[in-house]
């Protein structure tokens, strides 16, 4: 007989030793501030522990929202894990940066740090970066095409270009905070720096794809606090995640959006309206 989520999620806390909070987002739903109340309520009921174990899954979304997340767990726990059982990417890899430490499995990923932003002009969400890459490299050589005066291009708000920068210079504020504090806590400046230009830009060498797959090798090699899950663990945090997949597809199918949220008291979904997002 399968499993309920809750069963699960007790047989976790049970094999690790902690208190498990479960944050489940769409694809195609962003993290956002009003995200922060609902979780606030959920982990409140929970009270104090030692050990939090966030299972999190998510496409990212805006990085405030994201530090804001990490900083309400951590009042309630002395020690903060994150477990990724497929994608955190994005906002939600800035999240896991606040994680004492990482736990990953063989498709557990993470990737850049890339706040998404909503277009000035149009009702959906873009990557931050791919508006600054746009401008930077981009503009310059257009000036020079005779043929590109032709071309149907979206006007160009120098206020949402300063705000993109804005975004990104905070995501790069917040991780460098996690680190130092949590996931590199201990670890030189400089590391910390080396890291943080990988993750979010200001290196050559920097992730360039906002998807890119940032899988349990890759995060080691990168220098972050991570370990790959035990094969028990593993499994009940696979069962897990697929339960909570079959959730979202029902949900889906009912025409409901909602980000699931649940603890050992019991899940408390956070209610959406239906995104009009641009998928990268």
């Amino acid at each position: 007989m399968k499993e309920d989520s809750i069963a699960l999620l007790k047989k976790i806390q049970g094999l690790d030793k902690s208190k498990v909070f479960s944050l489940i987002y769409p694809a195609g739903i962003s993290i956002e501030q009003s995200d922060v109340d609902d979780a606030y309520d959920c982990i409140q009921a929970v009270g104090l522990t030692d050990k939090i174990d966030l299972i999190l899954y998510s496409y990212g979304g805006d990085a405030d929202a994201a530090y804001k997340l990490i900083m309400v767990l951590r009042e309630f726990c002395k020690e903060l894990v994150v477990i990724i059982p497929s994608e955190a990417k994005s906002a939600a890899t800035l999240m896991a940066l606040g994680g004492d430490k990482i736990l990953m499995g063989p498709l557990s990923e993470l990737g850049p740090i890339d706040p998404m932003v909503r277009h000035p002009m149009l009702p959906v969400w873009v990557p931050a970066r791919a508006v600054l890459k746009f401008i930077e490299e981009h503009i310059t050589v257009l000036s020079e095409i005779p043929t590109a005066k032709e071309l149907p291009l979206v006007p160009i708000d120098p206020v949402h270009v300063g705000y993109c920068r804005l975004a990104i210079d905070s995501a790069r504020e917040y991780a460098e905070i996690f680190l130092k504090k949590y996931n590199l806590k201990g670890q030189s400046a400089t590391k910390i720096k080396t890291v943080v230009d990988r993750l979010v830009g200001g290196d050559p060498e920097a992730y360039v794809s906002h998807s890119f797959v940032i899988g349990i090798d890759e995060a080691q090699n990168l220098g972050l606090n991570v370990e790959r899950m035990s094969g028990e663990l593993h499994g009940l945090v696979w069962e897990l995640y697929k339960s909570y997949k079959g959730d979202l597809k029902k949900l889906q199918a009912e025409k409901k959006i909602q980000v699931i949220v649940e603890t050992e008291k019991g899940r408390s979904n956070i209610i959406k309206e239906e995104p009009k997002r641009l998928y990268f």
